[in-house]
């Protein structure tokens, strides 16, 4: 499978980085949750929050200099430096975490020196948190639960916009079923504000998995609403979005879910159940030519997937890591990155 990130695509994600750190214009949060609603494992530790990391680039050979905050302006993406001929090698664990404690759907910062995912608190309640780390060779520090747009409900699967200007989840906290909820950046601050529910076409289905494409404004979501779990996508018009649209090309008779797109449009990772794989729910990724056509076939990600869980999580910048949770050794998530050879 070839891969490659032209240097149109990747200078636009560097001008969406230098321009976009306002908060999106929405009427309130919107909350999206993530998978592992169900595993169980040990609450994170609240520590206190370590220094604050901005969405910077980085690259593949070097590691990132420390960054200030989220929604800061960054370096210039990268040129990629491994190479796209090859699959990924095995993965490996990220560092800095306590064994046992669930660390599950994990979606970075666009320098990938700061990472939000789906913990467990002591009752075993899924619970928004954050971790921090000072280069892509550092070990994370302890994680910190998001008090803030957290609720007495399980919340889920947090990822931050590639402009660091809002964070989305999922919440059950509207009661029933999942919601996607959106938190914005406060303005002259490195602190996220409060929830509001994402002003979507209301149904009584499931919505989990949000990931927000800031380049065409885009909301990327899993959801039940055709009666399975399937990846959808919804535009931002105006204070809103238009109808969220079934994403029929990656539509499987299995569950289809956690999707992740790269901010040229071009790539998908997701997680599906679907044949082919190698067991229980795995990792699959898919391309295409240009925004305005449908992937090609989906590919799963065989070096990286195992018989275990797999919940699809991030792709670096420079499309040569890919990070993701599985519970292939242990009983509750850990996060793993997986990368390509280097060129």
């Amino acid at each position: 499978m070839k891969r490659t990130l032209g240097k149109t695509s990747l200078g636009l994600l560097s001008a969406l980085v230098l321009l976009h750190c306002a908060s999106p214009d929405l009427p309130g949060a919107e909350e999206a949750d993530g998978a592992g609603t169900t595993e169980s494992g040990s609450p994170a530790g609240k520590a206190t929050l370590p220094p604050k990391t901005s969405d910077g680039a980085s690259g593949a050979s070097s590691p990132p200099a420390a960054s200030t905050a989220p929604g800061a302006p960054s370096a210039p993406a990268p040129v990629a430096s491994c190479d796209f001929t090859k699959p990924f090698e095995a993965p490996i664990a990220l560092a800095g975490f306590t064994p046992g404690a669930q660390v599950a759907t994990p979606r970075l910062s666009h320098d990938e020196l700061t990472i939000y995912f789906t913990t467990h608190d002591a009752s075993g309640k899924a619970r928004l948190a954050r971790s921090v780390r000072t280069s892509l060779a550092a070990p994370f520090s302890a994680p910190v639960v998001l008090d803030a747009q957290s609720s007495s409900a399980k919340d889920n699967d947090p990822s931050i916009s590639a402009d660091g200007a809002s964070l989305w989840f999922s919440s059950e906290r509207e009661g029933g079923s999942d919601k996607l909820f959106m938190a914005p950046l406060l303005a002259g601050t490195t602190t996220f504000g409060a929830p509001t529910l994402v002003p979507l076409a209301v149904t009584s289905a499931d919505d989990q998995h949000p990931y927000f494409r800031v380049a065409g404004g885009e909301l990327w979501f899993s959801s039940t609403r055709d009666g399975q779990w399937d990846i959808y996508v919804a535009t931002k018009r105006g204070a809103g979005f238009d109808a969220p649209r079934r994403v029929d090309e990656l539509h499987s008779s299995a569950a289809t879910r956690q999707p992740m797109v790269t901010e040229d449009g071009l790539t998908i990772l997701f997680s599906s159940e679907r044949t082919g794989g190698a067991g229980k729910r795995d990792l699959w990724m898919a391309h295409r030519a240009t925004v305005a056509s449908p992937f090609g076939s989906a590919e799963v990600l065989s070096t990286v997937s195992s018989a275990a869980d797999e919940f699809a999580g991030w792709i670096s910048n420079d499309g040569c890591r890919v990070y993701f949770s599985s519970d292939r050794s242990s009983t509750v998530h850990r996060a793993y990155v997986a990368a390509r050879p280097a060129k």
